[in-house]
């Protein structure tokens, strides 16, 4: 049985059968790219019995705009795409439930071979450094998510500014608030994070990995023998066909950079 600090998951209702993504454009399930191929397009083959929603640039910022108060808004309004996916993810989690996955990360394993009838929260970390943003999938009404909608919006009311603290350290200070009852500091060392997913190891309404992309995740395994190629095309060329700029390219240095996503 799980124990607190986690048994409030046990009031939620199961996890929907909806993955939520984003892109610049909802037509792109059917792209060539190896990218699209080996992520959104496995996605959907592999789960017939999910419904799989691409929410363009528009539908995000209406989004947005109906779930946050006018003044919240004003404040992400102007801000960079990656800002606005970030807590829109959050608010897609808490209020419908279902899989947040990014557009770009690589999925080959069915979910039926993720979750049990009883999950209600999945939890992968990035190596021994984090939460997985890339990869959210939790019941509706989750008070992690809701935790982490309060601090990003609470920084921003602050004056917060930074990708990465508003992004990823505010997501992993929500999850370990909930877990050990105290917001820790982001990459807190290898044995916290063995005890962190140990902690959720043991909770029957929770589960998580320990991701080491690109070789594998919690939903994907490297594995050339079922990789299809596309056209051959690379993320970057992807990205460039595309017009978009990966937010990587905006600040090339920074510590936080995550494989995944604009």
């Amino acid at each position: 049985m799980c124990q607190s600090p986690l048994q409030f998951l046990a009031a939620l209702p199961p996890i929907p059968k909806q993955v939520h993504m984003t892109w610049k454009v909802k037509d792109i399930a059917d792209d060539p790219s190896p990218l699209i191929q080996n992520g959104l397009r496995n996605i959907i083959d592999m789960n017939p019995d999910w419904q799989v929603s691409v929410s363009d640039d528009a539908d995000l910022e209406r989004y947005l705009q109906a779930r946050l108060s006018a003044d919240d808004y004003r404040r992400i309004q102007d801000r960079h795409i990656v800002e606005k996916c970030d807590l829109w993810r959050l608010l897609k989690l808490f209020h419908e439930g279902g899989l947040y996955q990014d557009i770009d990360r690589p999925y080959n394993i069915p979910l039926r071979r993720i979750l049990t009838e009883r999950t209600r929260c999945v939890l992968p970390t990035y190596y021994d450094i984090d939460f997985t943003q890339a990869f959210m999938l939790s019941a509706p009404g989750n008070p992690i998510f809701r935790r982490a909608i309060e601090l990003n919006l609470e920084r921003r009311r602050q004056g917060c500014t930074d990708i990465l603290s508003l992004g990823p350290i505010t997501y992993f200070h929500a999850v370990t608030e909930h877990l050990v009852g105290e917001p820790l500091q982001r990459e807190p060392g290898a044995d916290v994070m063995a005890d962190l997913r140990r902690r959720l190891a043991d909770c029957e309404l929770t589960q998580t990995h320990r991701e080491t992309p690109p070789e594998q995740g919690i939903s994907f395994r490297r594995d050339p023998s079922t990789w299809r190629p596309g056209n051959g095309e690379s993320k970057d060329a992807f990205y460039a066909r595309c017009a978009t700029r990966h937010w990587m390219v905006d600040a090339p240095d920074d510590p936080g950079n995550k494989p995944y996503g604009r």
